[in-house]
């Protein structure tokens, strides 16, 4: 998906995000990883309802994955880039989840005023956003996870920055640039 470039809060939005899956935002694993730590899991079964949302959603293919093998959950997916959103709708939408909706949403904006409707959540996830967003940007979305995360929830925050990562960098700039003169 080719995007214009668009310069949102500091973040250069002028390619979509990839349509990976990351198995370290599943439920399961986070209450794992929880119980490993010494921590209450967000549920003491795993079979009962629960509600999770992820913050800068991308595609929506991984909150899709998720929805489809866990039935019994709620999912909500918020990115800022309407054409993410239209994407994860679509693929919601041919899949026949019914467990999952997406909305587009500004950290910034969500952070002065919560959607009621949103609610709260056992699991908040972000995954690749944290790492690359302004420190305002930051400080907003920190106040999002605080008023979305239900008592005794999960927050899962993904870095992002694997190593082996800085050597496309160079090939991605040069990539932008090009696609600007054309």
């Amino acid at each position: 998906m080719i995007m214009s470039a668009v310069d949102f809060h500091g973040y250069d939005a002028s390619a979509g995000y990839t349509y990976g899956f990351c198995p370290e935002m599943a439920p399961d694993w986070l209450d794992l990883s929880a119980m490993l730590a010494g921590a209450a899991p967000a549920r003491r079964d795993g079979e009962a309802p629960f509600r999770y949302l992820e913050l800068g959603c991308g595609q929506g293919m991984g909150l899709c994955l998720l929805a489809a093998a866990n039935p019994q959950g709620q999912f909500v997916g918020v990115d800022f880039l309407p054409d993410h959103v239209a994407h994860a709708r679509a693929v919601a939408q041919a899949a026949g989840l019914t467990n999952i909706q997406f909305s587009d949403g500004d950290f910034v904006a969500l952070a002065q005023q919560w959607p009621v409707d949103f609610g709260r959540f056992d699991y908040v996830s972000l995954h690749g956003v944290y790492s690359w967003i302004t420190p305002p940007v930051r400080t907003a979305l920190v106040r999002c996870l605080g008023q979305a995360t239900a008592s005794g929830g999960l927050v899962y925050i993904g870095y992002n920055a694997q190593p082996g990562w800085l050597g496309s960098m160079p090939f991605r700039h040069i990539s932008r640039l090009l696609k600007e003169e054309s």
